[in-house]
């Protein structure tokens, strides 16, 4: 099965995926931390133009944690 990028992917799917250069977190922090606050997404971090790491949110991160534990909310 082949891999989509992004110029392959529909566009509102492309519009949820924030992609910021490495350089963004060390330049602006509080402006990252404000971007992954608001979206509740993970921020995928690229370095020389390939992924690197994704960032999120304390609260993304308990709710993403809670969510692989419990799928669909049951039990």
């Amino acid at each position: 099965m082949r891999s989509q990028d992004a110029t392959t992917l529909p566009d509102k799917v492309v519009q949820m995926i924030n992609t910021k250069p490495s350089t963004a977190i060390r330049r602006n922090y509080n402006s990252m931390s404000e971007l992954c606050k608001r979206s509740g997404e993970p921020v995928y971090l690229t370095k020389n133009g390939e992924g690197d790491l994704v960032v999120m949110s304390i609260e993304a991160f308990a709710r993403r944690e809670d969510e692989g534990r419990n799928p669909g909310g049951i039990g």
